[in-house]
């Protein structure tokens, strides 16, 4: 059974049968279901499908030639699937009226991580969270997403604990954003606070008390790019706190750019409960080998690394006085 679109996967029969996903149910890899910060309609519709209809076994086509990364790469799915490159979907279309068979030899393991979090104190009771997430997907080096983060968050603390802030630094690596992001819940759960589904700017919620202290996070998850710039983007923030950044990056850094407010990183659980977020991400190869095998370091430039943490490291000095009413709307 042949499906390209979720009309014609509504449409078939699909229950104990094998079925072949391609088309536009295969542009890329599906959001394990539930996922809180990032959860596509399309993705939800397609999980849903899935879990109702119980095929024997799903082979996904992936849109591209040679190595692929997986579709289906949720930890808790509980039908059969592969994914096969698009030379292999095209041999089964041509063929599709022949009986199939198809054998997975895989494993289910438990696993465990951890969110890393260094903190340089400061004199004032206020902190500013910098942040990048340290996992990757399988199949992929993880060059740009996110080592590139992980080297820019180490970086930036070596040089901010050289001389004395007024505000605590505190320094997250997080464990789990690719997978549906369980560090979340580690995070929030010892000031009480749950995940909020995100909803794409309508989702910036009230702070917690807990969390009035933090001045602001300062995620980067994709920087660096060879053949693209730094973007930046605030999220709930101030306009004082808004017109800062933008003088920061007008005069020192015009290379870096400003984009609309995106949700999927971890800095969608700071805003989310009230805290403005700087996210740091980037436009270049990235958006064509993202979560790919080719995701490797000879796509990092040193030199934009470099540009984003100068540029972070002054968004700090500029911030590490500022109070919680001054960067809040």
């Amino acid at each position: 059974m042949f499906a390209e679109t979720l009309e014609q996967l509504d449409a078939a029969e699909i229950s104990g049968r094998i079925v072949v996903l391609a088309g536009a149910l295969t542009q890329g890899d599906v959001t394990p279901r539930g996922s809180v910060v990032y959860y596509p309609e399309a993705h939800r519709r397609l999980n849903d499908r899935l879990d109702a209809a119980r095929p024997a076994a799903m082979i996904a086509v992936a849109m591209r030639t040679g190595s692929v990364r997986r579709v289906f790469t949720d930890p808790h799915l509980t039908i059969p699937s592969v994914t096969v490159p698009a030379e292999v979907g095209a041999q089964l279309l041509r063929h599709r009226d022949a009986p199939v068979s198809l054998s997975i030899d895989s494993r289910s393991e438990p696993g465990s991580g951890y969110t890393v979090i260094g903190e340089i104190p400061g004199s004032a009771e206020t902190r500013l969270v910098l942040s990048a997430h340290y996992d990757t997907v399988l199949d992929t080096p993880g060059a740009i997403d996110n080592a590139s983060g992980v080297a820019a968050l180490l970086a930036l603390a070596e040089i901010l604990g050289q001389r004395p802030h007024s505000c605590s630094l505190e320094f997250a690596a997080f464990g789990a954003e690719e997978c549906g992001w369980y560090s979340l819940d580690a995070y929030l759960a010892p000031y009480g606070l749950q995940p909020i589904p995100a909803q794409w700017g309508r989702d910036v919620g009230e702070v917690s008390p807990a969390w009035l202290p933090i001045v602001a996070n300062i995620n980067m998850d994709g920087i660096g790019d060879l053949l693209g710039p730094t973007n930046v983007c605030v999220i709930a923030g101030s306009p004082a706190l808004q017109d800062r950044v933008e003088e920061i990056r007008g005069l020192r850094h015009p290379a870096i750019i400003r984009t609309a407010p995106w949700p999927a990183s971890d800095h969608h659980m700071f805003y989310s409960h009230g805290v403005p977020a700087i996210a740091l991400n980037c436009t270049g190869i990235a958006g064509y080998i993202n979560h790919e095998p080719e995701d490797s370091l000879e796509w990092v430039s040193a030199e934009r690394l470099a540009s984003a943490v100068r540029f972070v490291e002054e968004l700090v000095e500029a911030l590490h006085e500022a109070t919680p009413e001054w960067v809040r709307p």
